[in-house]
């Protein structure tokens, strides 16, 4: 009878130590994503997204030398790297690397049908308990780090779009308006004249100049653009019909997209991109022209100029 309990007594440590150092067991982690599936899952199946939040790439100050090996979907840093593999539009298979060690993630989301624009992100691997339990290893922290990190990432309108974005409304109400198309080699000096004119027109007028200026710009052909200038004014004056010049209303209380942009002035339109990404994955609509207000002083501005702006999309 000893000799059977003894044996019983084994076999029972035996399967129990099996089960949690030899078992793989999958372990399944979710998250819910206020934004439609496709760009969730553009996240993680696009390398230049995926650096931007998984681990340890996103520490940029322990990895500064990231290298893309675009043929294969490879990122390398150090001892690190990530083969992103069978991808699907809503799925792919992250192989990580570190030193000798491998493991696979399994990233996955689910569409949202009640028409709430989120989606359901998993994360799935395969583990023993030993390890989920007391060891493990740095790729399973790095993962689980990561994706306890996502949902802050794709809240983070600087990380995601590149610029800091949220809706705001209108304060200013009254504008004094010029808009022309002319040749694109004209654009700035067109530009210094529209703010001159418009800032005499209003001291002259007693329209009350109040320091806003914004600005929008349109290519209206290869070699020709429409300028859109406007100064912030805090009187209604009357304008007689020959003059180039018009009174415009922003309706108080009504909804903008801000973004802040600090760079070239140059390049500043690529804000209005982002604001565009932004409108479309939250399902908004638009109004009116965007416009870019100035907070630096003045309004000539060369191309390559460091600028402090802020950048707007009217949306409803």
């Amino acid at each position: 009878m000893r000799n059977i309990l003894s044996a019983l007594l084994l076999l029972t440590v035996s399967s129990f130590l099996f089960y949690i150092f030899l078992v793989q067991r999958t372990v399944r982690k979710k998250v819910n994503i206020f934004l439609p599936a496709l760009k969730v899952s553009e996240q993680f199946t696009d390398p230049a997204n995926l650096v931007k939040w998984y681990m340890p790439f996103a520490n940029t100050a322990v990895q500064p030398d990231i290298q893309y090996n675009d043929s294969n979907n490879i990122i390398r840093s150090g001892n690190d790297s990530i083969e992103i593999t069978n991808q699907s539009m809503y799925s792919t298979l992250l192989k990580t690397f570190s030193g000798r060690q491998k493991k696979y993630f399994l990233f996955s989301v689910i569409p949202d049908t009640t028409g709430q624009e989120q989606a359901v992100v998993t994360m799935t691997y395969k583990t023993s308990l030993f390890k989920q339990w007391f060891n493990k290893g740095s790729l399973e922290k790095n993962a689980l780090q990561s994706f306890t990190n996502f949902k802050e990432y794709m809240e983070d309108t600087k990380r995601l779009y590149g610029y800091e974005i949220r809706p705001v409304t209108v304060t200013d109400t009254l504008f004094l308006f010029i808009s022309e198309t002319v040749a694109v080699s004209e654009k700035r000096n067109a530009t210094r004249k529209h703010f001159e004119q418009l800032i005499a027109y209003a001291e002259k007028n007693k329209a009350g100049y109040n320091g806003v200026r914004i600005f929008y710009s349109q290519k209206t052909g290869d070699d020709k653009i429409t300028l859109f200038a406007s100064i912030g004014v805090t009187n209604r004056i009357n304008i007689p019909p020959a003059d180039p010049f018009e009174q415009k209303m922003m309706p108080a209380g009504k909804n903008l997209l801000e973004a802040t942009y600090q760079g070239p002035f140059g390049e500043s339109d690529k804000v209005f991109q982002a604001l565009e990404s932004f409108k479309t994955d939250h399902n908004l609509s638009s109004m009116a022209i965007p416009f870019k207000k100035f907070l630096s002083d003045g309004y000539d501005f060369t191309d390559d100029q460091i600028v402090q702006l802020k950048v707007y999309y009217p949306i409803f």
